[in-house]
């Protein structure tokens, strides 16, 4: 190198160590804050809150949080604004459940539509009629879009946590409803009230729900013909995991289940869920139903519990699968009251041309007049049927066409088994416990039935206790009912050495 060049290089590294550097635009998330006694000429600082959302909408940006002061809220939270990768608009309460937002039909507490990148926390939101009789009565998601008490349409990447809704209003609407929605979660949040459906997830695809408590109080709104604790309809790629779905009234209803109606419903996932009637029957406790020559496959029930009083009819029946194309039943626990069936596999009369192909393995089926169900319509089989174990069960196996039961696995136990749920320690929440019969007796040394004892995330089982139940508290304070205790309509009669005895 030649000294004329070394010169302006010393220059050039002198200015650079001294400059420091290049700049780097720093980009900030602002927070602002609204209150009931607000105003929207204040500045939206915690000192000077706006009184509206619509004037927040105008001043939020990718990153920035929303801060509701404790209140009532007489307005819909219309969100209108979308965030981006790694920077969503955030609504929070300052103080969880504290914040209440409530609004009258037809407009709902919460509309999100067409946004993305929306993280919703620890608000109390609320819905109420009166009903008109036929304003948005459709089925297709658009024509309802104002009357779902939480409302989300056509949206991605939405995050609702610790969030509560109380009601809904409109023809065929639902308490937490989602529509043409992509890469979203729920996340320990509940939902109870009017309406036909507590949780509906219409036309969407990678959505998680998990440690929800789904409440059908009714009455339903109408719409449709029948109503539902949740739905996964025409929907795929579905998690729910952790989930409680509970009917405390006399009238019947579907509880926690797929529905493909105009479109296929593929690859959802239900894993340790638990639902449960304490007065009606149930159209289906956990359900994968498809018809009109759509399919539902790839659908998976693993480790879930079903704790129905039921009346006899095939419908009065925990698990109900119909016109699917491939369904796995594992490790599930199927509990009755004498009548009805387990496992029922049958085609819808009036849907030609559909047939269910299903496997049954290491599930536990109590108290009910059959086990597993093969009906006489349609071209039906259970093609797998292993390590089952039926106690107190009329028929076994049922096939319809042979009007005999035959075909029991030289695996599967017929009466001889008593599992020895302990009910009269934990109460219903014995079932949700594997009991010593069955632990180490099923397939390749698993148990047999469900265990609902820790949290289950993304799928995977963690040791992360699920009870007491991680929204107790708020729900007993907001809907008056427990989750977990027994006493105030929850699952447990106590949980006396639950985790203790499973750390040694």
């Amino acid at each position: 190198m030649k000294f004329r060049h070394v010169v302006p290089l010393a220059i050039f590294l002198f200015l650079a160590a001294v400059a420091g550097p290049p700049a780097v635009k720093m980009v900030f998330a602002a927070s602002y804050y609204v209150a009931p006694g607000g105003s929207d000429s204040a500045r939206g600082t915690k000192a000077r809150p706006w009184a509206t959302f619509a004037r927040a909408m105008a001043a939020l940006r990718p990153g920035d949080t929303l801060y509701l002061k404790d209140g009532f809220y007489h307005q819909s939270l219309d969100v209108r604004v979308s965030g981006r990768p790694g920077r969503p608009i955030v609504f929070r309460a300052v103080n969880e459940g504290k914040a209440i937002v409530g609004t009258v039909y037809p407009s709902s507490p919460l509309r999100i539509a067409g946004q993305s990148y929306v993280l919703v926390e620890g608000i109390n939101f609320r819905n109420r009629g009166p009903y008109d009789g036929n304003t948005y009565c459709s089925t297709d998601g658009a024509g309802y879009i104002n009357v779902h008490g939480l409302n989300i349409f056509g949206a991605d990447h939405i995050v609702l946590k610790r969030v509560t809704v109380n009601g809904s209003s409109g023809c065929n609407s639902a308490v937490i409803g989602l529509s043409k929605v992509r890469d979203s979660l729920i996340e320990d949040c509940a939902g109870s009230g009017p309406g036909r459906v507590v949780l509906n997830i219409l036309d969407c695809g990678n959505i998680t729900v998990r440690r929800c408590w789904l409440d059908w109080s009714g009455p339903s709104t109408g719409g449709g013909d029948t109503s539902s604790i949740a739905q996964i309809y025409d929907s795929s790629h579905v998690l729910m995991e952790n989930n409680i779905g509970l009917n405390l009234t006399t009238t019947p209803t579907d509880d926690l289940g797929i529905w493909a109606h105009y479109k296929d419903s593929d690859h959802n996932t239900f894993v340790g869920n638990v639902v449960y009637h304490t007065q009606a029957y149930s159209a289906g406790g956990l359900r994968d139903t498809a018809e009109y020559e759509m399919r539902s496959s790839h659908s998976l029930f693993e480790d879930n519990v079903a704790i129905l009083p039921v009346a006899g009819a095939y419908h009065s029946v925990p698990a109900d699968v119909v016109g699917t194309g491939h369904h796995t039943s594992e490790n599930n626990t199927y509990v009755g009251d004498g009548g009805g069936e387990g496992f029922l596999v049958h085609e819808r009369p009036n849907r030609p041309q559909q047939a269910t192909d299903a496997a049954v393995i290491d599930c536990s089926f109590i108290n009910m007049d059959a086990g597993i169900y093969a009906s006489s319509s349609g071209n039906n089989t259970v093609s797998a049927h292993r390590y089952n174990n039926f106690y107190r069960v009329r028929k076994c196996l049922w096939n319809e066409r042979q009007m005999v039961p035959r075909g029991l696995d030289r695996t599967e136990k017929c009466n001889t088994v008593d599992p020895g749920y302990d009910t009269a320690k934990y109460g219903i929440g014995g079932y949700l416990i594997v009991p010593a019969a069955l632990k180490g007796k099923g397939q390749g040394g698993a148990d047999i039935g469900a265990s609902v004892i820790y949290r289950y995330k993304n799928g995977m089982l963690t040791r992360v206790p699920l009870w007491p139940w991680p929204m107790e508290a708020r729900i007993l304070a907001e809907f008056h009912v427990s989750p977990t205790w027994q006493a105030r309509g929850g699952i447990w009669k106590s949980l006396d050495g639950i985790y203790t005895q499973r750390a040694k």
